[in-house]
């Protein structure tokens, strides 16, 4: 490709968008184009994005994954206007139709397919695309362990993959466990979301969700009589400490919650040195739609103003959650239920009942013992999910699908769903791979994997240049050839943006040589090459 006819102009400014630094070069590379808040890519991106996919695919040839559609019409007017991407629960309610016809016995097992046109959650806001290959394992019921084996091999696969595009600053994945989801996660430097994670033991779970031994502290042995004390706007629970002359372990976070219509109404006590969980809390409540009470429910229900509610005479109506912190306390404060009045030396089993459950309902905070092991310390990482294994099985009704076993009777197949977010892995190479003049992209996915760079005017060089580009393309290499009639520093500005992991410089010097100089894009160092040795060299750099 001639540089001169690439659709997308480079700029000598970045976009002043809000985008991460390496998104910011591909738009001022000219390889996407922002408008009205969406980024589309340009010819360039799309480049790198076909060979991502294709590398992505390659790497996981050797399990025999067939690939199939089940969103491309036949027989329809209109061609891609009538193609439909379909969401995870219509893929549910159609995926039973298409298996059961193919699917009678045991013999027709295992099914491995990669299915295109499914959407997943969207990993990133960056791209319109596809953003994941959906991969669906259909396996025997007796294959159970199998399918554990796979599901570890494929995970492993995974990681390598991201490896060795230079994605992974820490290995991690986490389990949900009500939802029989795995997650796998590359832990980088400017991730999308917050994890705790264990590096003894591996242990990873989100920000909102991380469990942790929280710390204790030797409790007072004799209960002493409840008090009511007189503090005007003490919200804060270090000032209330302060004013009632107590540590701040021994004050109580009291939060209100309610779901839609008020139709459940929630406190939720934790120890005042945490903050509440809301993912935890709603987990802990079996409700989804729980939030913040207004403070005219408070009013309502409560009587007081935000800030002062408590545990002491709750409402019937009320609900309380009582985190595991607050388990075997003795003397503790918590709000009045009466605007500028807090209760201290509060005890469960006299001043109110002792709940029957304690729940984990408090957030970590890092440096906290790890639950799992009971030994290693928590630590907040980032991090960007780049796959998730579903176990499908559960969310298919018992009439589904059915085969013939070995033994002749009716058996279930195990089914997992493995979604590979192939968005997210690109921002991510965006994100890892730059400094401070541009793109760098990793030798398996660049857009071309030659840059070649013409200086001067000379008719000898110009010439040199085409027969070389006209060579390359010949041995299947693909070129971007900077035919421009620019000056030297222009020329190496925009390839530096560009990114292209091999430089092909004809100058002056290399030309009186009958070599070309050949400079990487990560460094500075430069060496000349033979051009009857050009082909074998740069093929055994891309095979390296």
């Amino acid at each position: 490709m001639r540089l001169s006819k690439l659709f997308g102009r480079t700029s000598h400014q970045l976009p002043k968008e809000n985008f991460e630094l390496g998104q910011r070069f591909l738009i001022q590379g000219g390889g996407a184009y922002f408008f009205e808040g969406d980024v589309f890519l340009l010819p360039i991106g799309v480049r790198v994005w076909h060979n991502m996919c294709a590398f992505l695919k390659s790497e996981l040839a050797d399990f025999e994954i067939q690939e199939a559609s089940f969103g491309l019409p036949l027989g329809k007017e209109g061609g891609d206007e009538n193609t439909k991407a379909l969401t995870e629960t219509e893929l549910k309610s159609l995926l039973p139709y298409v298996l059961q016809r193919h699917i009678s016995s045991y013999r027709d097992l295992p099914v491995k397919l990669a299915m295109s046109n499914i959407i997943t959650k969207q990993s990133t806001p960056f791209f319109n695309s596809d953003n994941s290959y959906s991969y669906l394992i259909v396996l025997a019921e007796e294959d159970k362990d199998s399918q554990k084996d796979f599901q570890q091999e494929l995970k492993n696969r995974f990681l390598e993959i991201v490896q060795k595009i230079d994605l992974v600053d820490e290995e991690l994945y986490y389990e949900e466990q009500s939802s029989d989801v795995i997650n796998i996660l590359a832990g980088t430097k400017q991730g999308e979301n917050r994890y705790f994670h264990c590096k003894k033991c591996g242990y990873t779970a989100t920000q909102e969700l991380a469990k942790s031994i929280s710390p204790s502290f030797p409790q007072e042995e004799q209960k002493k009589p409840i008090q009511k004390i007189h503090g005007p706007d003490l919200i804060s629970v270090e000032e209330l400490a302060d004013f009632a002359d107590i540590s701040v372990h021994k004050t109580t976070k009291t939060l209100v919650f309610e779901s839609s219509n008020a139709e459940r109404i929630v406190v939720a006590m934790v120890r005042g040195d945490y903050d509440i969980s809301e993912e935890k809390l709603k987990r802990a409540a079996g409700v989804e739609d729980l939030y913040l009470a207004s403070s005219f429910t408070i009013r309502e229900v409560f009587g007081t103003e935000v800030g002062y509610t408590g545990v002491v005479d709750l409402p019937e109506e009320v609900e309380l959650i009582a985190d595991l912190s607050t388990k075997g306390r003795i003397n503790f404060e918590c709000g009045a239920n009466e605007t500028d009045y807090h209760f201290l030396n509060v005890n469960f089993g006299r001043d109110l009942p002792e709940p029957e459950n304690f729940y984990d309902i408090r957030e970590v905070e890092e440096g906290e013992t790890c639950a799992n092991c009971k030994e290693g310390e928590l630590g907040l990482v980032t991090g960007s999910e780049i796959a998730n294994f579903n176990n499908f099985s559960v969310k298919l009704s018992q009439n589904d699908l059915a085969f013939t076993g070995k033994d002749g009777e009716i058996h279930k197949p195990e089914i997992s769903l493995i979604n590979l977010f192939t968005s997210t892995i690109f921002a991510l190479i965006l994100e890892n791979h730059h400094d401070e003049n541009g793109l760098i992209w990793p030798k398996e996915i660049t857009p071309f994997k030659i840059h070649l760079i013409p200086l001067g005017s000379k008719k000898g060089i110009k010439e040199e240049a085409k027969k070389i580009y006209e060579k390359l393309k010949k041995a299947g290499i693909s070129v971007l050839w900077d035919d421009r009639d620019e000056k030297a520093g222009v020329k190496f500005n925009d390839a530096d943006l560009l990114g292209i992991p091999i430089h092909l410089i004809i100058g002056e010097k290399s030309y009186q040589k009958e070599c070309i100089e050949w400079k990487k894009r990560e460094s500075n160092e430069t060496s000349f090459v033979k051009t009857d040795n050009l082909v074998k060299k740069i093929k055994d750099f891309y095979n390296s």
